[in-house]
């Protein structure tokens, strides 16, 4: 079941007290049903990151890698088309 945002951030923050690493976070993150965009956000909140770091943290996560790499071809057009404006 999908939680929301804020529950998700809350309950891995309590995660995070209890010794959770970084990695389970954001394996956590997809399980709770988060979309990668969401789990970026979470990641640059709940560890005070970059968005550049974040995006890199979690699609190269093996949880999210699939979903990573099926945004590539819209990621490449989307820079594509900011290239040629």
């Amino acid at each position: 079941m999908r939680k929301s945002f804020e529950e998700s951030i809350d309950a891995c923050r309590e995660a995070i007290a209890q010794g959770a690493s970084r990695e389970d976070i954001i394996a956590r993150l997809h399980e709770d049903g988060l979309w990668i965009i969401e789990a970026i956000k979470a990641v640059r909140r709940l560890y005070g990151v970059g968005l550049g770091e974040a995006k890199q943290l979690v699609s190269t996560h093996p949880s999210w890698i699939t979903i990573a790499r099926q945004a590539e071809p819209l990621h490449e057009a989307v820079t594509e088309w900011l290239l040629s404006q």
